[in-house]
């Protein structure tokens, strides 16, 4: 049987996580200061310290958490008729969450946000080529390895979206989408056609 946590620390857990993402909207993360962060959350520094070491710990717990809910975004049942839906649909999942998590230009463009980036990459890379290898079990191997599509893949997701969000001024999300879409078919067509 799951234990459950006390109400009182999940509050606490999030009020520091809320008073940390707008801390990070003003400075970066080596400016910020562990009495900084509780201030905003109105949760005294003896309380941090009793859940934290220090602010590198929770910062680390707080990047656990991000990722285990973007693997928790990915895994949600989802029926894609191919590899092409399927990489669209993860391209749609991660800037939704991105922008879920209200994460700043700032934010994005942060060493914090770099150090996310290899959490995020590896699920949608994992969840990729996993979908991959049902693929090759009903329609046998690939012409290239389910490990080089889905790191590819994955580091395009990253990196696009992570520019778009630097510079949303370039196009609409729903012409990122849809270029997006566009350029993934093309990919996979030229590997195999039955991908797209």
């Amino acid at each position: 049987m799951e234990k459950k946590k006390d109400l009182r620390i999940i509050k606490t857990t999030l009020a520091l996580q809320d008073s940390f993402m707008s801390l990070l909207k003003e400075k970066t993360f080596e400016e910020i200061t562990v009495g900084e962060i509780c201030d905003r959350a109105m949760v005294r520094r003896a309380t941090f310290y009793n859940h934290y070491t220090d602010k590198y710990d929770f910062l680390a717990e707080f990047m656990r958490q991000k990722s285990q809910m973007f693997q928790e975004e990915l895994t949600e049942h989802h029926q894609a008729e191919n590899i092409v839906d399927l990489s669209t649909n993860m391209f749609l999942k991660f800037i939704t969450f991105i922008e879920d998590q209200h994460f700043s230009p700032n934010i994005v463009s942060s060493h914090l946000f770099s150090t996310l980036m290899p959490m995020l990459t590896e699920e949608i890379q994992s969840n990729l080529e996993g979908s991959l290898a049902v693929f090759e079990e009903k329609n046998g191997a690939l012409p290239v390895h389910r490990y080089v599509i889905s790191n590819y893949c994955a580091g395009g997701i990253i990196q696009l979206c992570k520019s778009w969000f630097l510079h949303p001024e370039t196009m609409s999300k729903e012409d990122l989408f849809a270029q997006y879409h566009t350029m993934i078919s093309l990919f996979f067509a030229t590997i195999s056609p039955e991908l797209s």
